[in-house]
């Protein structure tokens, strides 16, 4: 049976075994989890673990998922894989669990702003889908956050 491949090569059931293990081990043996992380080829591995539900992980699991994310995925791309994590966080209740996810992680400005545009977008698409975006929408965490992590708010 011939693998079905993506555009660029890679396995699409390769990268689905690779995150159902990896989401396994880090709730049980983190050394082995970055083991299995640090196997597969650097461009490989943000989109692997970006295959893990984060909000379905234990909060040991997710402290180990940011540790992954420090040690394995190239510095140019963390900010992103925070902002991915970050999106999935939010929910009915708000941005709460993304503000201790970041404090959790120790996110540098830098991961913090990439994290408040990519709720921002997720939210505003959201609400745009179900017919609920107002003025209004715009006011709750990713702002507040922008202001406080860097001390500006970005002009456009």
């Amino acid at each position: 049976m011939k693998q079905k491949r993506l555009k660029d090569g890679k396995s699409e059931v390769r990268g689905e075994f690779e995150a159902a293990l990896l989401d396994q081990l880090l709730g049980t043996d983190f050394d082995a989890a970055a083991a299995r992380l640090a196997a597969l080829p650097p461009d490989q591995r943000r989109d692997i673990l970006e295959q893990i539900a984060f909000d379905s992980l234990d909060p040991k699991a997710q402290q180990g998922y940011a540790n992954l994310v420090r040690q394995q995925i190239p510095l140019d791309e963390r900010a992103g894989s925070f902002a991915h994590i970050a999106s999935e966080l939010v929910d009915d209740q708000g941005y709460g669990k993304v503000d201790i996810f970041l404090d959790a992680a120790r996110a540098t400005p830098e991961e913090r702003l990439a994290a408040a545009r990519e709720t921002a977008k997720s939210q505003v698409e959201s609400l745009n889908n179900m017919g609920n975006l107002t003025r209004q929408s715009g006011t709750g965490w990713p702002a507040k956050r922008l202001i406080k992590s860097t001390g500006s708010r970005e002009e456009r």
